[in-house]
Protein backbone atom coordinates (compact mmCIF):
# COMPACT_ATOMS: atom_id res chain seq x y z
CA UNK A 1 0.00 0.00 0.00
CA UNK A 2 1.35 3.12 -0.58
CA UNK A 3 0.64 5.90 1.50
CA UNK A 4 0.86 9.45 0.84
CA UNK A 5 3.04 12.17 2.00
CA UNK A 6 1.06 14.84 4.63
CA UNK A 7 1.58 18.33 4.08
CA UNK A 8 -1.09 18.56 6.60
CA UNK A 9 1.00 18.26 9.57
CA UNK A 10 0.92 20.61 12.56
CA UNK A 11 4.51 20.96 13.81
CA UNK A 12 3.17 23.05 16.53
CA UNK A 13 2.06 19.38 17.69
CA UNK A 14 4.61 17.07 17.30
CA UNK A 15 5.33 14.40 19.95
CA UNK A 16 7.99 12.38 20.95
CA UNK A 17 7.11 8.64 20.61
CA UNK A 18 8.28 4.77 21.65
CA UNK A 19 7.77 3.92 17.47
CA UNK A 20 9.97 6.80 16.35
CA UNK A 21 6.94 8.40 14.44
CA UNK A 22 6.59 11.86 14.57
CA UNK A 23 2.46 12.54 16.11
CA UNK A 24 1.60 15.63 15.12
CA UNK A 25 -2.18 17.35 14.43
CA UNK A 26 -3.40 16.44 10.87
CA UNK A 27 -6.59 17.82 8.78
CA UNK A 28 -9.62 16.53 8.86
CA UNK A 29 -9.40 15.50 5.14
CA UNK A 30 -5.98 13.67 5.41
CA UNK A 31 -7.16 11.33 7.88
CA UNK A 32 -10.20 10.68 5.65
CA UNK A 33 -8.14 9.63 2.96
CA UNK A 34 -6.21 7.79 4.68
CA UNK A 35 -8.87 5.59 6.53
CA UNK A 36 -10.38 5.34 3.15
CA UNK A 37 -7.20 3.92 1.59
CA UNK A 38 -7.42 1.31 4.19
CA UNK A 39 -11.22 0.47 3.90
CA UNK A 40 -11.89 1.67 7.33
CA UNK A 41 -14.99 3.74 8.49
CA UNK A 42 -13.33 5.84 11.86
CA UNK A 43 -15.81 7.73 13.40
CA UNK A 44 -18.46 9.84 11.58
CA UNK A 45 -18.00 12.60 11.58
CA UNK A 46 -14.45 13.21 12.56
CA UNK A 47 -13.75 16.42 14.95
CA UNK A 48 -10.24 15.99 15.13
CA UNK A 49 -7.26 14.23 14.04
CA UNK A 50 -3.96 13.42 14.71
CA UNK A 51 -1.35 11.49 12.02
CA UNK A 52 1.52 8.75 12.50
CA UNK A 53 4.54 10.59 10.48
CA UNK A 54 7.46 8.89 9.34
CA UNK A 55 10.85 11.71 9.08
CA UNK A 56 10.05 11.94 5.48
CA UNK A 57 6.57 13.39 6.05
CA UNK A 58 4.64 9.62 4.98
CA UNK A 59 1.35 9.38 6.64
CA UNK A 60 1.46 5.93 8.61
CA UNK A 61 -1.36 6.06 10.98
CA UNK A 62 -3.81 8.26 11.93
CA UNK A 63 -6.17 8.70 15.49
CA UNK A 64 -9.42 10.11 15.16
CA UNK A 65 -11.71 11.76 17.75
CA UNK A 66 -15.49 11.72 16.75
CA UNK A 67 -18.78 13.22 18.13
CA UNK A 68 -18.77 14.64 21.37
CA UNK A 69 -21.65 13.98 24.36
CA UNK A 70 -21.80 14.14 27.58
CA UNK A 71 -17.97 14.58 27.99
CA UNK A 72 -17.55 11.58 26.16
CA UNK A 73 -15.91 11.03 22.26
CA UNK A 74 -15.52 8.39 19.87
CA UNK A 75 -12.39 7.60 18.96
CA UNK A 76 -10.47 5.34 16.10
CA UNK A 77 -6.94 4.14 15.62
CA UNK A 78 -5.76 3.18 11.84
CA UNK A 79 -2.01 2.34 11.49
CA UNK A 80 -0.91 1.09 7.67
CA UNK A 81 -0.77 -2.51 6.93
CA UNK A 82 2.89 -3.16 6.56
CA UNK A 83 3.78 -0.43 9.68
CA UNK A 84 1.54 -2.21 12.41
CA UNK A 85 3.18 -4.37 15.63
CA UNK A 86 5.42 -1.09 15.47
CA UNK A 87 3.63 0.45 18.46
CA UNK A 88 2.97 3.53 16.23
CA UNK A 89 -0.94 2.43 17.01
CA UNK A 90 0.16 2.49 20.79
CA UNK A 91 1.82 6.21 20.29
CA UNK A 92 -1.25 7.77 18.64
CA UNK A 93 -4.07 6.59 21.43
CA UNK A 94 -1.58 8.05 24.03
CA UNK A 95 -1.58 11.32 21.64
CA UNK A 96 -5.44 10.72 21.66
CA UNK A 97 -5.73 10.61 25.20
CA UNK A 98 -3.68 13.48 25.66
CA UNK A 99 -5.96 15.30 23.11
CA UNK A 100 -9.07 14.15 24.85
CA UNK A 101 -7.93 15.85 28.08
CA UNK A 102 -6.63 19.06 26.45
CA UNK A 103 -10.49 19.18 25.46
CA UNK A 104 -12.05 18.19 28.36
CA UNK A 105 -13.19 14.78 27.58
CA UNK A 106 -13.72 12.23 30.39
CA UNK A 107 -14.04 9.14 28.24
CA UNK A 108 -13.07 7.83 24.71
CA UNK A 109 -15.65 5.05 23.53
CA UNK A 110 -14.62 2.52 21.19
CA UNK A 111 -16.15 0.12 18.99
CA UNK A 112 -14.44 -3.15 17.09
CA UNK A 113 -14.79 -6.55 15.89
CA UNK A 114 -13.52 -8.12 18.75
CA UNK A 115 -10.44 -8.93 17.32
CA UNK A 116 -7.06 -9.20 19.40
CA UNK A 117 -5.23 -6.32 18.37
CA UNK A 118 -7.77 -3.25 19.27
CA UNK A 119 -8.31 -5.67 22.71
CA UNK A 120 -4.19 -5.26 22.96
CA UNK A 121 -4.09 -1.92 22.24
CA UNK A 122 -6.46 -0.64 24.91
CA UNK A 123 -5.19 -2.81 27.15
CA UNK A 124 -1.71 -1.53 26.72
CA UNK A 125 -2.87 2.11 27.28
CA UNK A 126 -2.60 1.68 30.71
CA UNK A 127 -5.55 3.71 31.18
CA UNK A 128 -8.73 2.57 32.94
CA UNK A 129 -11.32 0.46 31.08
CA UNK A 130 -14.33 -1.64 30.34
CA UNK A 131 -15.57 -3.50 27.78
CA UNK A 132 -19.08 -5.20 26.88
CA UNK A 133 -19.30 -7.75 24.05
CA UNK A 134 -22.41 -8.67 22.10
CA UNK A 135 -21.91 -11.07 19.76
CA UNK A 136 -18.32 -10.25 18.02
CA UNK A 137 -18.84 -6.34 18.75
CA UNK A 138 -17.11 -5.04 21.54
CA UNK A 139 -18.23 -1.64 22.85
CA UNK A 140 -14.83 -0.03 25.03
CA UNK A 141 -14.76 2.82 27.16
CA UNK A 142 -11.59 4.21 28.06
CA UNK A 143 -10.92 6.40 30.84
CA UNK A 144 -9.35 10.00 29.88
CA UNK A 145 -6.11 9.77 32.74
CA UNK A 146 -6.60 13.28 34.71
CA UNK A 147 -9.95 13.68 34.35
CA UNK A 148 -11.54 12.38 37.08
Amino acid sequence: MHTEQSKEADESFVSPTASGAKVASISIEAAEVFLGRLDEKGTAPIRSALGALQDDGLLIGVGVLGPEADQQAAAFVAVARERRRLRIGSDLLSALLAEAANQGLRRLHVTYDGSAAPDRLIRGSGAVTARRVVGRVVTAVILVPGQH
